[in-house]
């Protein structure tokens, strides 16, 4: 066995990912097309990504951008702070403005200064609510 000689930043974050403290592969910037271009775009900054017809599109309070990524492989490069709201739709819990629960059990969610709207279906209602509750800092 090897010693280093001190215990640099490096070795910090590779003991801290070997105890499971950090994230496997959280991604700074996430890449995403829009109109043939690729941009780099924060995962901070993107409200909500939503697959349909194949395609994973991903929403911010200006663009619409398209992912080359599926849905399912989306949560191992997010911030904790993203969640999934429905089979097709994964949302950033730090930009949901409002809720309103409907009769039928879903939830309309209002997300991001624009107001966009998602909708989280009932099976997915109430550990969305408790990682939302989690996220703010407001206990149940």
């Amino acid at each position: 066995m090897t010693r280093a000689p001190a215990m640099t930043e490096d070795l910090k974050n590779l003991r801290a990912l070997a105890e499971g403290t950090i994230p496997l592969r959280e991604a700074s910037a996430i890449p995403l097309n829009l109109r043939g271009e690729e941009f780099w775009i924060p995962p901070s900054e993107i409200l909500f990504f939503l697959s349909d017809d194949d395609k994973t599109t991903a929403h911010t309070e200006r663009n619409l951008y398209y992912s080359d990524r599926k849905l399912c492989e989306l949560p191992d490069l997010l911030p904790p702070y993203f969640f999934r709201v429905s089979k097709s739709c994964i949302a950033n819990l730090k930009q949901v403005r409002s809720l309103r629960r409907e009769l039928t059990g879903v939830c309309e969610v209002h997300i991001g200064k624009q107001d966009k709207t998602i909708y989280v279906s009932r099976m997915y209602y109430k550990p969305f609510r408790e990682r939302l509750m989690e996220i703010h800092g407001v206990k149940p």
